[in-house]
């Protein structure tokens, strides 16, 4: 008797049953895609940062050798004067810079642009007390300049004016005011004025000078020598600051002088001092922006770099699409894992390995644990399984079925084959299968073909009946002259009954 290996026909992928499990496991899909979307933009702002920080580097140093370079040449230039010519040109270079930093710092300075005629300032008191034969005057000076450092600009501007430059943080504090107190000489009231501009945090402003002199007390109690301090008040007021006023007069006097003397020594330059006056400016608007190489408008480097690196910043976009590839890589992944392993995916396919005709299908809840939690899901199973009936329906009809059958081959008896462990369940629904079988009055046989199978066994048998549950590794079908073994069916959803 020729018992060969039943040659498989060619699978088809069932897509309806693909869709329920896809469904089924749309937990596991969901956290895929949202780790994606986590990952993809965070990516995206990685590269981004490396690709900013690089560029930066490049114009940088690009930036020093071009200033280098315009040194180096307006020095060739200058030294290819005579001495008078050379003199000449110098001073001017020299005029036309101090008006520029003085200009500059007449628009920029915070303390100058302020109203002088009502002006917001902060006035905070302390009492110095020296231990012994601390002399006062230099500690009163220590403290001042400890104001000064730029690590407490840095935080006062904070409160002040996040973007001014920490000289212009700096004037704001004034008149740091050592005087006698009660005619003690071992004690001083320590005066500390803050101008303060209208948008300023005045509250933020006094905690930063109060953590700012304890953290002096605590270093100068060394340095200087030991001493307590005492914060006595601090208020917020308004005034009319004559310094500011004066200030602004004498360097807008001094500028107007300068400007004036730079026209004058314009008009007396020879031609050889103007044709070299000619070559320089543009080296000296190279050396403020190396990006510039004649005398027209350009941006900075910093902002050209911008242009060709983008700042990092987390996109939405980027976001949406790490969920959306998410998404499409794991179905992709599940349908290709699918077309590759070949396993059985439904009853259908199931039906077309063996070429046996479903007697019928019992489905029965399954309880998953770990993994298995993020891989089913309960709502979609009950949507799948919706019109099956509850486990008892299930088991009758498919006994009516099988005994339908073995009526119509003139069989009194059917053998339903154990294809692996049955427990829980399992056990319970084939031997209720078994008992519903017999009571109508057909013999049920169980027969373990979970390892070596006997011919012999089976060949008096007119039906021969495949059973297979949800947790099943190989399924196997006995006909006259063929044996098949080997398919996977662990996919399958429950218990399914063949027939020949």
């Amino acid at each position: 008797m020729d018992y060969s290996v039943y040659e498989e026909p060619e699978g088809e992928l069932n897509l309806k049953e693909l869709m329920w499990d896809l469904l089924g496991q749309w937990k596991a899909i969901l956290i895929v895609a949202l780790l994606a979307a986590i990952i993809v933009p965070g990516a995206k702002y990685l590269k981004d940062t490396l690709d900013y920080k690089k560029a930066l580097k490049q114009a940088e140093q690009t930036a020093a050798q071009a200033s280098v370079s315009a040194d180096e040449q307006i020095e060739g230039v200058l030294s290819s004067l005579s001495q008078e010519d050379r003199d000449a040109v110098s001073y001017l270079l020299q005029q036309q810079a101090h008006v520029k930093s003085l200009s500059t710092y007449l628009n920029e300075s915070i303390w100058l642009n302020a109203n002088p005629y009502d002006q917001r300032y902060m006035l905070l008191q302390y009492y110095v007390k020296a231990d012994g034969d601390v002399n006062m005057q230099p500690l009163a000076s220590a403290y001042a300049e400890y104001l000064k450092r730029s690590s407490v600009l840095t935080k006062l501007s904070q409160s002040i004016s996040p973007d001014a430059k920490l000289e212009y943080i700096g004037e704001l504090i004034k008149a740091v005011l050592p005087t006698t107190f009660d005619g003690d000489s071992t004690g001083l009231t320590l005066n500390v004025v803050v101008v303060l501009t209208e948008d300023a945090n005045a509250d933020a402003v006094a905690q930063t000078i109060e953590a700012s002199i304890n953290e002096a007390h605590a270093e100068l109690q060394n340095s200087v020598g030991g001493h307590t301090i005492q914060h006595i008040t601090s208020q917020e007021s308004r005034r009319f600051d004559n310094e500011a006023v004066d200030r602004k007069s004498t360097l807008t006097t001094s500028l107007n002088s300068m400007q004036t003397s730079i026209k004058t020594a314009t008009t007396s330059l020879t031609s050889e001092q103007k044709a070299a006056m000619e070559k320089i400016k543009p080296l000296i608007a190279t050396q403020h922006d190396p990006q510039k190489t004649d005398g027209s408008t350009s941006e900075p480097a910093a902002a050209q770099t911008g242009a060709k690196a983008a700042a990092p910043s987390f996109s939405k976009k980027f976001v949406l699409i790490g969920f959306a590839l998410g998404l499409v890589a794991y179905m992709g992944l599940y349908l290709l894992i699918a077309v590759l392993r070949g396993t059985v995916n439904s009853a259908d396919e199931l039906e077309g390995y063996i070429g046996a005709r479903l007697l019928g299908g019992i489905y029965y809840p399954t309880k998953h644990k770990g993994f298995g939690v993020l891989m089913h899901s309960k709502l979609v199973e009950k949507r799948r399984y919706a019109n099956v009936g509850d486990v008892a329906t299930q088991i009758e009809k498919a006994a009516s079925t099988m005994a339908s059958v073995c009526e119509h081959a003139s069989a009194q008896e059917v053998a339903v084959l154990q294809l692996s462990d049955l427990k829980g369940v399992s056990a319970h629904i084939v031997n209720d299968l078994l008992a519903s079988v017999q009571a109508k009055g057909i013999q049920a046989t169980l027969v373990d073909a979970r390892g070596d199978v006997d011919e012999k066994l089976f060949l008096p048998l007119r039906n021969v009946v495949i059973l297979a549950d949800n947790n099943s590794r190989t399924a196997a079908v006995w006909k006259t002259t063929q044996l098949c073994l080997g398919y996977d069916v662990t996919r399958l959803g429950g218990v399914y009954l063949r027939a020949k």
